[in-house]
């Protein structure tokens, strides 16, 4: 009988088709370590910034308004 039917048929496969292709595996590990070298561009950066200053004001109106 099929894998596929003795397991309800819900993605059984034989050993051979689960493994990834080594190529595929090498490829997405050469583009993500490329990715990883990669510089955060400044407007990503400048962003962060506002994002945590207003964070911060937030935070500190938050504290006051409790203090009150």
């Amino acid at each position: 009988m099929n894998n596929a039917l003795n397991n309800g048929g819900h993605g059984a496969h034989s050993s051979q088709e689960s493994v990834p292709s080594d190529g595929i595996s090498v490829k997405l590990r050469e583009f993500y370590r490329q990715l990883e070298q990669e510089d955060i561009p400044n407007n990503l950066l400048m962003l962060l910034e506002k994002l945590d200053k207003a964070e911060k004001a937030s935070a500190a109106a938050t504290e006051n308004k409790a203090d009150d």
